[in-house]
C-alpha cells in the first residue's frame, strides 16, 4: 500500500496511526477483539527520525557561509519566518519536511500594510513560509520545470471579509502567485477575490520580483525537470519501519498467545468435556485442551514450538539491517564485513549529504534574491550561500590513515610534506583561512610539524 503525505509525516512523529496502532495490517482471520487488543500493545520504534536526525545533525553541524550587503537578504537571515526565527533554523526545517515528502515550497511573502515613510517600508521585511505538497491547489510550471503559476489552498484568519461577513478558522481560503501579482481569493481559479475587513481594499496586488516567489526545495534528483514533486529521501526507510511496526506487532502477539505452555486433560466421553465447561474451565489454546485418555494418555503440558518465533526473530533482525543498508548508515554499527563496505557506505553517505547541501544552496539563494525583489533592491552580485562539503568523521579518519600509510613508503621528502599539508586541510577545513595554509606550508617546507597533535587528535589517535 502507497504511503500517504499524513503517514509519512506520523512516522517521524510516532503520531496518529503509529500511535493508537491503526496503522497494523489486519490478519484475514484476526477477529475484531484481537486486533484491537493487537492495536492496543501496539509499540513504535522510530528509525525515521534516528536516522533522518542523523543527517541532519550532520548537515547543520556547521553553519553555511553567507554573503551579500542588500539589506532585504540581511534582514532574512536574522529573521527569516517572521516571528525573529534565524535563516538556520527555517532550513533545518525544510530540510525535515522534504527529506520525509520528497519536495517542500519556500514562499518568500511579505507583510501586509502600506508604506508612508521609508521606516514603515523597512518593517515590512520579506520572510519565508513552508508549505507542504498536499496545500497545493494548483501548480503550472514552465518548460524548464520553473513556476509559473501556484496557488496554495489555507484556512481563513481574521481581518478578511469573505462576502458573509462570517471568518472562522476553518473557511478555506485559496492564495496564489504567477510572476507578476499575488491574489486571495474564494476559489481555486482567483476570480472572487477576498477584502481586508479594514480598508474594504481586494487583498491583490504586484509583488515586484520577476518571478513567482515562491522556491521548491527536494530532497532527491527530479526525474524530468516538469515533475512537480520528488520521490522523498525517507520513502524506503519509512516502508521498512513500517514493515517493522507489523512484524513487531505479530511477534508479541504470537508470544503472549503461545509462550506459556498448554496443559492437556485427559476424557472419556464429550460428556466430560461438557462438564468441565460448566465448572468454569474456559479451554482453548491459550488454557487447556482437553483429550481422549483412552489411548493410555495422561494430563502433560505441551509447549508451542520455538519456529514461529525464531522466524519472526530472524526477520525483524535483516529488517533493521537493511534499515542501515538503505541509508547508508551501516558505520554506526561498529564491526564492518570490509573496509571496502565501509568505504563503499561513507561514500554514499557523503554523496546524500552533498547533494542536500547543493540543493539547499541554491534554494537559499533563490529567496535571498526573491526577498531583494519584494523590497524592489538589486541582489547584487555578491549574495553567496555555501554550505559545508566535509561531513563524515569516519571518511577523514579513513582518508588520513591512508595518508599515514603513504608515509611510510618512504616516497621523498617532497611527497610526505605534501601528503601533510593535504592532511592538515582535511582536517581544518573551513576554521583555517587562505593565510593559515600558507604558513603551515611554509613551516612544512621547514621540516616543521606544529599541526601534527591535531591531525592525530581529530581522528582519535
Amino acid at each position: 500500500m502507497a504511503l500517504t503525505d499524513t503517514q509519512r509525516l506520523d512516522a517521524y512523529r510516532g503520531a496518529g496511526g503509529y500511535a493508537d496502532g491503526t496503522y497494523l495490517v489486519r490478519h484475514p482471520r484476526e477477529t475484531d477483539d484481537k486486533f484491537q487488543r493487537r492495536q492496543a500493545l501496539a509499540r513504535y520504534l522510530n528509525y525515521p527520525r534516528k536516522i533522518i536526525d542523523a543527517y541532519r545533525g550532520t548537515l547543520f553541524a556547521r553553519p553555511a557561509q553567507r554573503s551579500g550587503e542588500a539589506a532585504a537578504w540581511q534582514a532574512l537571515q536574522v529573521n527569516a519566518d517572521g516571528r525573529g526565527g534565524q535563516i538556520d533554523d527555517v532550513m533545518r526545517r525544510a530540510t525535515l519536511l522534504a527529506m520525509l515528502l520528497g519536495t517542500v515550497y519556500l514562499v518568500v511573502d511579505r507583510p501586509a500594510g502600506a508604506s508612508v515613510t521609508r521606516a514603515d517600508d523597512a518593517g515590512r521585511m520579506p520572510y519565508v513560509v513552508l508549505r507542504l505538497p498536499g496545500s497545493v491547489a494548483r501548480l503550472t510550471l514552465g518548460p524548464l520545470g520553473e513556476i509559473t503559476q501556484i496557488v496554495f489552498a489555507e484556512s481563513g484568519a481574521d481581518g478578511v471579509s469573505y462576502g458573509t461577513g462570517v471568518t472562522t478558522e476553518t473557511t478555506l481560503r485559496y492564495r496564489g502567485w504567477d510572476a507578476t501579482r499575488w491574489w486571495v481569493a474564494e476559489d481555486v481559479e482567483g476570480q472572487t477575490l477576498l477584502t481586508d475587513q479594514a480598508t474594504g481594499a481586494p487583498l491583490t496586488g504586484e509583488h515586484g520580483c520577476g518571478q513567482v516567489p515562491v522556491v521548491r526545495l527536494h530532497s532527491t534528483e527530479l526525474l524530468e525537470l516538469t515533475d512537480e514533486r520528488a520521490a522523498p529521501w525517507a520513502e524506503g526507510v519509512i516502508a521498512l519501519t513500517d514493515d517493522l511496526f507489523n512484524l513487531w506487532s505479530e511477534q508479541r502477539d504470537l508470544l503472549r498467545s503461545q509462550t506459556f505452555s498448554i496443559l492437556t486433560l485427559p476424557f472419556k466421553d464429550p460428556g466430560e468435556v461438557d462438564r468441565l465447561r460448566e465448572s468454569g474451565l474456559t479451554l482453548s489454546t491459550e488454557n487447556a485442551l482437553p483429550y481422549s485418555s483412552d489411548g493410555g494418555g495422561q494430563p502433560a503440558y505441551v509447549a508451542p514450538p520455538d519456529g514461529p518465533v525464531t522466524a519472526y526473530r530472524e526477520t525483524i533482525r535483516d529488517c533493521v539491517a537493511r534499515l542501515y543498508e538503505l541509508a547508508n548508515l551501516e558505520f554506526t554499527g561498529g564491526v564492518q564485513s570490509s573496509g571496502v563496505a565501509l568505504g563503499f557506505h561513507l561514500r554514499a553517505a557523503d554523496d546524500t549529504l552533498s547533494l542536500l547541501a547543493q540543493a539547499l544552496e541554491a534554494a537559499e539563494i533563490a529567496c535571498g534574491r526573491l526577498a531583494c525583489g519584494w523590497m524592489r533592491v538589486d541582489p547584487g552580485t555578491d549574495l553567496r550561500v555555501v554550505y559545508p562539503r566535509a561531513f563524515q568523521v569516519q571518511d577523514l579518519a579513513a582518508r588520513l590513515a591512508e595518508d599515514m600509510d603513504a608515509l611510510t613508503l618512504g616516497l621523498g621528502a617532497t611527497t610526505e610534506r605534501l601528503i601533510r599539508g593535504r592532511a592538515a586541510r582535511r582536517v581544518l577545513g573551513d576554521a583555517a583561512s587562505p593565510d593559515d595554509y600558507a604558513r603551515i606550508d611554509d613551516e612544512q617546507a621547514a621540516g616543521a610539524d606544529p599541526y601534527g597533535d591535531r591531525v592525530a587528535a581529530e581522528v582519535g589517535a
